[in-house]
């Protein structure tokens, strides 16, 4: 794979690499809240492809007397979650830094959730949706969805119900369509939230998930 590297500078292929690097870092931070057992296969179809990715990447650097940190390749996909997991500088939606962080733009905080850039330079707007006063507002129909979809998918696992799958591919789902409100584009959350009502249309009619569907159809 290395072979289709050759013909970029080293810089060229860092920057490519940090790129991958957060997409992995990201994947990551998704496949870590599944537990080694249950992470979607196309969760795991994307790690091994970023992964692939940044080996041929390092492959290619190593050939020109760059080294890496990277885990090597024929790592476990456990280990390589569990390194970018922990190597991941932001939490909520940030980078997996190579370097320090400069980013211009706007970040968005809602509910408690901080979505852009909040370490490095930042230049540009703040918007802070909060609470005023004693009276508290109700969430928003997606993020109530996302959150019923979370609790019902932490009970089946820890029950071991058929329908954990299911649910933990609509929390995934549904927590794309909630990064994808963030970032304003409406196209991606429209295809999330389609995506997590297929996930959960083949148990539907159990009463267990009644209030889950209920939010879906709502949205």
């Amino acid at each position: 794979m290395s072979d289709s590297y050759a013909y970029l500078e080293i810089s060229a292929l860092q920057e490519l690499r940090a790129i991958q690097r957060r997409n992995l870092a990201f994947l990551a931070s998704q496949a870590d809240k599944f537990g080694d057992l249950y992470v979607p296969l196309h969760i795991q179809n994307q790690l091994e492809e970023a992964k692939a990715k940044i080996d041929g990447i390092n492959a290619e650097l190593a050939r020109r007397g760059v080294a890496s940190s990277d885990p090597p390749p024929n790592t476990s996909l456990p280990e390589v979650v569990r390194y970018y997991v922990d190597a991941r500088t932001i939490n909520t939606g940030g980078d997996y830094a190579e370097g320090s962080i400069d980013k211009q733009g706007q970040v968005n905080i809602s509910g408690g959730t901080v979505y852009g850039a909040v370490t490095g330079t930042n230049e540009g707007t703040i918007n802070v949706n909060q609470n005023t006063g004693d009276q508290q507002q109700p969430a928003a129909p997606l993020r109530q969805a996302h959150a019923e979809a979370q609790q019902q998918a932490a009970a089946a696992r820890q029950s071991g119900s058929p329908t954990a799958r299911a649910l933990m591919n609509a929390e995934f789902s549904l927590e794309s369509a909630l990064r994808a409100e963030a970032s304003s584009n409406a196209s991606e959350r429209a295809a999330a939230i389609s995506q997590a009502r297929q996930d959960v249309q083949a148990i539907r009619e159990q009463a267990a998930v009644q209030a889950l569907v209920r939010l879906l159809d709502q949205l």
